[in-house]
């Protein structure tokens, strides 16, 4: 029989199957909102202080397609995810290296154990929104789970993006990051 350590002991927390792994959200006694979840990378315990937006894990996209119909660049990819934590909804959001951001709504697809995502970044013309502007933009996929979002960094996929689109007849290079490197769009670069 091993020895009991005295005094405090420490242990790791980290995800095991069967345990719940839905993020939970408090708020301390000055409103101050704390998220606490399982990392998707690693599994550890990871705490969210003040709501301040930033990665909660990372994803890699799938496949990057060019849609000339539509003259849109896709994005698919997947994530590990079972039915019961399905989130409610998708938005892939861009953000330049200025500040700006720019977002798309990402369809989601459920299958038994794993949650499927599209997202279509118009690149010269958009009936709703505009195109995506010049600039160089990061990739993030934003989870919505009933009144709490999951901010995952998307990772590129193996075959990268290069391309030249007419915007008001001018010619514009629009490009993509390599795997393993994370998922970068450059337009007019």
């Amino acid at each position: 029989m091993g020895r009991v350590p005295r005094g405090p002991a420490t242990a790791p927390l980290a995800y095991h199957p069967g345990l719940d792994s839905m993020p939970r959200r408090r708020f301390l006694p000055d409103s101050t909102m704390v998220i606490a979840y399982f990392a998707p990378r690693g599994g550890g315990l990871a705490l969210d202080v003040g709501g301040a937006p930033h990665p909660a894990g990372s994803t890699t996209a799938d496949a990057l397609a060019w849609n000339a119909d539509d003259e849109e660049l896709v994005v698919r990819g997947h994530l590990a995810v079972p039915a019961a934590e399905t989130p409610v909804s998708a938005t892939l959001v861009l953000h330049e290296r200025g500040g700006a951001t720019y977002e798309v709504i990402a369809m989601l697809e459920a299958g038994p154990d794993r949650l499927g995502y599209t997202a279509a970044v118009p690149l010269t013309r958009a009936f709703v929104d505009d195109p995506l502007p010049r600039g160089t933009w990061a990739a993030h996929l934003v989870l919505g789970f009933a009144g709490m979002h999951r901010d995952l960094l998307v990772f590129a996929p193996a075959d990268p993006v290069e391309l030249h689109v007419r915007r008001r007849l001018v010619p514009v290079r629009v490009t993509t990051a390599r795997a393993p490197e994370p998922l970068t769009i450059s337009v007019g670069r």
